[in-house]
């Protein structure tokens, strides 16, 4: 809020909520094109470039070190694109989400915490629908240079519809009830109060009340023992080549003598599936 009022008071911005259109700063990991197009694209609109500028200057003459953290300058646009990170889902997706800045989904494998259900949850009383508080982008048109464009389509009441129902999932996703924080809270004693501890509790009360005749742990067994985390046959996009990934656990198998879960490992690539890692229990 300090930065944003040094902004307005010197006439750098004339839109105090939200002075930049849309926010990206990632580093080169992941899905590295995707990231290459997205900050081309941003940094070729002079706007955005500008402000971008000026939130910087500002946030240095506050006595900070270094371009503005990203999470700050997430509190100062509307749009704010979350490419794959090292996985298809990013952090960024929440940051971007509790910031209130829309998020801008450019993956097309990526995915919200709980957007599986499919009924309403009883403490909220609304399904998970994603498309209603973000942006789905695909990587080929963020690619193609479309991003901006896609953006700047967005109407005035599709932009209050996903900013309403993006302040109405957001506590689905934090810890502790907005507020300020000095201290750890807890240290205060003061436990989680959040819909993520709460939506966590009872999905796994769900999940263990599915089948009460098998004990939870004999379910993780048969998972990890019969079952990949996911039957994927696509390569995600910040997934190494199949023919580096098969040399690298290769010369592992050879190093580390012969393991059960190498091996399998090894003949699932080669059979053509794709594991990012394995669910335990």
């Amino acid at each position: 809020k300090q930065l944003i009022q040094s902004l307005y008071e010197k006439k750098i911005i004339n839109n105090f909520e939200r002075p930049l259109f849309a926010l990206y700063r990632g580093g080169r990991h992941g899905c590295v094109n995707v990231r290459q197009a997205i900050a081309k694209s941003l940094a070729a609109d002079s706007e955005i470039a500008t402000i971008t500028r000026s939130i910087d200057h500002a946030w240095s003459a506050l006595g900070h070190r270094g371009p503005t953290a990203r999470q700050v300058l997430m509190h100062t646009a509307t749009f704010c694109p979350c490419p794959e990170g090292d996985s298809p889902s990013a952090k960024r997706q929440y940051d971007a989400l509790l910031a209130g800045c829309i998020p801008v989904i450019i993956s097309d494998d990526a995915v919200y915490s709980y957007d599986h259900f499919a009924s309403p949850h009883r403490a909220y009383g609304y399904a998970l629908n994603v498309s209603d508080f973000a942006i789905l982008v695909s990587e080929q048109d963020a690619i193609q240079g479309k991003l901006l464009s896609i953006l700047r389509g967005v109407s005035p009441s599709q932009l209050a519809s996903l900013r309403h129902h993006g302040r109405r999932v957001s506590n689905l996703f934090r810890y502790y009830h907005p507020g300020s924080y000095p201290i750890d809270p807890l240290v205060k004693q003061r436990y989680p109060n959040g819909g993520a501890p709460s939506l966590l509790t009872w999905d796994l009360d769900r999940r263990l009340q599915v089948d009460q005749t098998n004990p939870r742990w004999e379910k993780c067994q048969h998972e990890i023992t019969n079952e990949p985390h996911s039957d994927l046959t696509k390569q995600f996009c910040g997934a190494p080549p199949k023919q580096q990934e098969l040399s690298r656990l290769r010369a592992q198998l050879q190093r580390r003598g012969g393991s059960k879960e190498l091996h399998r490992t090894i003949q699932d690539w080669e059979d053509g599936h794709v594991f990012r890692f394995r669910r335990r229990g």
